[in-house]
């Protein structure tokens, strides 16, 4: 969660008497709030009498898998025939809401579009959307 609290601390200001102040507690509320809207069950586990597990990211991944056959079926054989499976590479991508693998700079353009869609769901096809422009 380091890498979705960090834009919200360089949005950070310690300067009160500027107009946009903005302390430590803000940047909590607002990363708590943000996290709730986006990623409020991915990291909880849940103990399944056998093994804990993550359930809610692992349906989370299925989803943005179902989402990617349905949007490009033949980049999604193809990762298939190669062995490559979601959890490889869109994990990082669900848990952080792409912070880890976009750059700071272009991070809060995203997430804009996140609070702008104001769809909890929009993370799936924002990843499927994703994949399928850098299929070339």
């Amino acid at each position: 969660m380091l890498e979705v609290v960090l834009p919200f601390l360089y949005m950070k200001h310690t300067d009160e008497s500027d107009k946009n102040f903005f302390d430590l507690a803000c940047v909590f509320a607002y990363f708590k709030r943000f996290v709730l809207s986006f990623i409020p069950n991915n990291l909880h586990t849940k103990f399944n009498g056998c093994q804990d597990g993550l359930p809610y990211l692992h349906c989370c991944l299925n989803m943005t898998e179902m989402l990617m056959n349905y949007v490009d079926k033949e980049i999604c054989y193809h990762l298939k025939r190669k062995g490559i499976s979601i959890v490889m590479f869109a994990t990082p991508w669900v848990t952080t809401l792409f912070s880890r693998v976009v750059e700071l700079n272009l991070i809060y353009e995203v997430w804009e579009i996140f609070l702008f869609e104001r769809d909890k769901f929009f993370i799936f096809y924002f990843a499927a959307s994703l994949i399928r422009c850098l299929r070339n």
